[in-house]
């Protein structure tokens, strides 16, 4: 920080700043007290003036406030809109959806389909054999080991989902066929 002014050169900026209408008097008087008590204190043996509390800001809790409205507003929004469009949803999106869940194989199909459906579980076969279901991997591998089933294969959906479905969308099975 700067040396502070001598009084006489405070004297003549403050006295120019209230001529100019930049301060008012009574706001030079508080800078001349302000800085004679600086001086003071900066002298040996002075005692140090403790700085001036900083008043508490009340926008930054505001806007925080406001930030957590906004995104419980988004998340009720994109509720709501799921709610009111999933009878429409297109069949792309719908395939997307079915891809999330547990794809589980085993070697007696039937058997997993009665373990599974036992346990309260929905499954739907794939072209591949293999049984899809919603439920988690956890529970499809409990249900099959309560309905004596060896599974071959327990994975989350997921994890070849997009291949997965490009495969599905464009079997041979899939296309429509055209006279020729």
């Amino acid at each position: 920080m700067s040396d502070p002014l001598s009084g006489s050169d405070l004297d003549e900026l403050l006295g120019r700043w209230v001529a100019e209408g930049w301060i008012e008097a009574g706001q030079a008087a508080r800078i001349r007290a302000g800085e004679a008590a600086r001086a003071q204190a900066a002298a040996p043996g002075g005692m140090a003036v403790p700085a001036p509390a900083e008043s508490p800001r009340r926008a930054p809790l505001v806007v925080e406030a406001l930030g957590y409205l906004g995104g419980v507003i988004a998340i009720v929004a994109g509720v709501v809109a799921v709610d009111q469009l999933w009878p429409g949803i297109p069949t792309g999106a719908e395939l997307a959806f079915a891809a999330a869940g547990t794809v589980v194989r085993a070697a007696d199909v039937v058997a997993l389909q009665r373990a599974l459906a036992a346990a309260g579980l929905a499954s739907t076969v794939s072209q591949d054999g293999s049984l899809r279901t919603e439920a988690e991997a956890a529970l499809v591998g409990r249900a099959a080991y309560d309905g004596g089933v060896v599974l071959t294969e327990l994975r989350n959906a997921d994890s070849g989902g997009l291949e997965e479905m490009f495969l599905e969308l464009t079997a041979d099975t899939q296309r429509e066929r055209t006279a020729a």
